[in-house]
């Protein structure tokens, strides 16, 4: 452009609307106006330029950004499906690993049943004769009968529980070691859990103490209260707890510390937390001391108990003492056994109270008397179904969770109920006079264990409350089992009444025969 054609386009405009501006507007000083409206014209046009430099320069920023956030983008998705792609590997291998995992259990089942038939053929052969000499004179006894089916209960229970060891036999300490690290990496939701189960019992402790002084002041107050029959549409209205969602760490915390119960005698302070049960549970030993361990008698962590050795008499003798070297280790304590007992009760009910008492067994179900013993019926055959679906959920999350846990979850059940029927089958044969067996080995007396705090007794033969506090101070109080014994305390109290009317009843019948006799005579 040349400078006449520049003047024309640019300054000449400029100028000219300048002159028109300063002629318009008159002011005193013409020039000066003038020359202050060519400085604004030239300022509009400055910041116009810069305006339009700092688009250019936001543009081109705007472009860089974007390039890079599609890179970054890039990265982040193939990250994302990289970690999706290792995810879904690690899960069908875990799956897979737990298929199987879960056939040898199978096969570990199946081959310990073929043992057991095995083992039962032989035992129904050499007992023959016995039990046709014992015959006659134990038919009409019912202590004998009720010892019989102690007995056929003691065997049930050691065949379920061959069936849940003989998987230890098959599998490597590394599973062990991933149930720890699993659990303390969950502590917090383990934590979680055991503050609802603190709530549990101080409202548990609370409604005890509430229904002592309720039955005081019923006494007091004969009828003035409103009768069972009054409350029990309310006490239907109470919502029953959803077990929709069962936590799976706190049946892994619950399991192994159970196992710390029985395997290393602890305390329930020794076992308050994931972290201390993690750190008793060294996955070489607890795996050599679950291949070994017998809840009835004596072991040792260097010889796995194996139903081979049962069949075989034991033939080496001598040379399996020279094998193992090492300390037999005790049958686990009465008052360990009774622990893991009661934990197992809150653990299969998932926290829920459901009474154990069997009404049928003092009333006639088939013809109950008043509606009271009705709707006793029913509570108590609803109760009994309700608990098995808990359990049967319970199992399900465990085994959904891993087979190594329902496998420890499952041994450590039949573990426990065949401590407890050898148990009861002991105690009646004390308490029949007869003479237990030569090769049966003797829970210890809970007289001489200095932790088991239900042992405790004054001059009097009265529990000692202050020797209890101190011991549970020095061991400490484990929840579930404090829970578990307000459960119990319930159970008592409704067994009694429950034999209570079964004995009234009886006198009934028997005042009624007697009065129809002395009819007939007359």
């Amino acid at each position: 452009m040349t400078e006449s054609a520049y003047l024309k386009a640019s300054v000449g405009p400029v100028l000219a609307k300048a002159l028109a501006e300063t002629v318009l507007a008159q002011p005193s000083n013409p020039q000066e106006y003038f020359a202050l409206y060519l400085l604004h014209v030239l300022q509009e046009e400055e910041r116009a330029s810069a305006a339009a430099a700092r688009m250019v320069k936001a543009e081109t920023q705007r472009q860089a950004w974007a390039t890079e956030r599609s890179l970054r983008e890039k990265r982040a998705a193939d990250t994302i499906q990289r970690f999706v792609r290792q995810w879904q590997t690690n899960l069908h291998a875990r799956r897979a690993a737990e298929e199987e995992l879960w056939k040898k259990y199978e096969d570990a089942v199946g081959e310990a049943e073929d043992l057991l038939e095995e083992l039962h053929a032989t035992e129904k052969e050499e007992d023959k004769d016995v039990e046709k000499e014992e015959k006659e004179g134990d038919e009409a006894n019912a202590d004998a009968i009720r010892l019989e089916d102690a007995a056929f209960a003691v065997e049930e229970a050691r065949a379920e529980f061959y069936k849940a060891q003989r998987f230890m036999l098959r599998i490597r300490k590394a599973f062990i070691g991933d149930l720890k690290h699993e659990l303390v990496n969950r502590r917090k939701q383990v934590r979680m859990e055991q503050d609802k189960v603190h709530d549990m019992l101080d409202a548990a402790s609370e409604d005890a103490r509430e229904k002592e002084e309720a039955e005081v002041i019923a006494l007091a107050t004969r009828g003035a209260l409103p009768n069972s029959a009054a409350t029990a549409p309310l006490v239907r209205q109470v919502a029953q707890p959803r077990h929709d969602r069962i936590s799976s760490p706190m049946i892994l915390f619950r399991v192994l510390r159970c196992w710390c119960y029985f395997l290393f005698d602890s305390t329930p302070k020794q076992v308050s937390t994931p972290t201390s049960v993690a750190a008793l549970v060294k996955p070489f030993t607890f795996m050599q001391l679950l291949r070994s361990f017998n809840p009835v008698a004596s072991y040792r962590r260097s010889e796995p108990l194996r139903l081979e050795q049962k069949r075989g008499g034991n033939a080496e003798g001598g040379a399996d003492d020279m094998q193992y070297e090492d300390e037999p280790i005790e049958q686990p304590k009465p008052r360990q056994a009774r622990r893991v007992s009661r934990i197992l009760r809150v653990l299969m009910h998932d926290n829920e109270y459901l009474s154990s008492v069997n009404v049928a067994d003092y009333i006639d179900a088939d013809n109950p008397e008043t509606e009271e013993e009705r709707e006793a019926l029913e509570a108590s055959s609803e109760a009994a179904g309700r608990a098995e679906k808990i359990s049967a959920s319970v199992e399900e999350t465990a085994r959904k969770h891993s087979v190594m846990l329902y496998a420890l979850l499952r041994m450590l059940r039949t573990a426990s109920a065949y401590r407890d029927a050898r148990d009861l089958w002991v105690q009646l044969l004390v308490e029949g006079g007869h003479e237990v067996p030569a090769g049966e080995e003797l829970p210890e007396d809970g007289d001489n264990d200095p932790n088991d705090e239900e042992a405790l007794r004054d001059a009097d033969g009265e529990v000692d409350d202050a020797a209890v506090r101190r011991l549970l101070l020095q061991i400490g109080v484990d929840t579930d089992e404090a829970l578990a014994k307000l459960w119990a305390e319930s159970d008592e109290a409704e067994t009694a009444k429950w034999k209570a009317v079964a004995a009234a009843r009886s006198v009934e019948e028997m005042e009624g025969e007697g009065g129809e006799e002395e009819m007939s005579e007359q």
